[in-house]
């Protein structure tokens, strides 16, 4: 009989143990550029329901969160909007250099809220028939150094900055707020933070021609504070899948 009992028990345990859920995967730390923002989430959700791995996501301007990570914001990945923060967190020996890749290229866009008012952009900004224009700030912002860039070639930053009428925001979030209030009549923006599900875009906008611009090259990195880098591994490779790459595309973003 104690035989009896103790096999019972013993069976009973193994079951238990059996029908225990696994203990879920440490929680990934993803630190974005504004810009991708919304984006991220929407990928992140989507491997999310896939995996059930659960993803944390705080956003920011890539210099701003640069700085956060170099002095030791516990993040594991880093999505930034452009190749020189990713490449220089690899040289600061805090990334993995293999894990540095392009998740997307940016494509910057004049917008103003009012409709039918860019239809001859270059003429709207040379008249000058406007208050302000906001433009994340060039030192942290690759978007704010392309609208610096853009403006120079039309030879217009000099006259605009001694006129007062750039107004440098923290980052597109709030660039994107100062034309949406009416504190800024047009801000040089990102098209994926405006692009609707449909491909809609509110308002009118000009899409600078490529030459007036260096190439925005977003790159992500895996961080060695990473707490499960095998998770953070598994995460970047479902992202250079076809699925991800569909949804980057549709949100408003180049493809390399």
């Amino acid at each position: 009989m104690k035989n009896t009992a103790q096999l019972t028990t013993i069976t009973a345990l193994c079951c238990t143990i059996l029908l225990t859920p696994l203990v879920a995967a440490a929680e990934l730390r993803v630190a974005s550029a504004a810009n991708f923002l919304s984006t991220i989430k929407e990928l992140a959700a989507q491997y999310e329901d896939q995996t059930g791995q659960q993803i944390r996501i705080s956003s920011g301007s890539s210099g701003a969160l640069y700085a956060q990570i170099s002095n030791g914001a516990p993040f594991d990945l880093f999505f930034s909007a452009d190749v020189k923060r990713a490449e220089a967190l690899v040289d600061d020996g805090m990334a993995y250099a293999d894990s540095r890749f392009t998740y997307a290229l940016g494509i910057p866009i004049l917008w103003s809220d009012r409709e039918d008012w860019l239809e001859d952009p270059q003429e709207t900004l040379r008249a000058g028939d406007f208050r302000f224009i906001t433009i994340a700030e060039p030192r942290n912002a690759p978007y704010g150094a392309a609208a610096k860039q853009i403006l120079s070639d039309l030879d217009l930053w000099q006259r605009f900055t001694q006129e007062g009428r750039i107004i440098r925001a923290q980052n597109l979030t709030q660039a994107y707020s100062h034309v949406a209030s009416g504190a800024a009549d047009l801000g040089f923006l990102a098209l994926s933070q405006l692009k609707d599900k449909e491909g809609e875009i509110p308002g009118s906008f000009w899409r600078p021609p490529a030459e007036l611009f260096s190439p925005i090259e977003q790159q992500a990195v895996i961080l060695k504070r990473a707490e499960d880098h095998n998770a953070a591994r598994e995460f970047t490779d479902w992202l250079r899948g076809d699925e991800a790459r569909d949804m980057i595309e549709q949100a408003g973003y180049a493809i390399p």
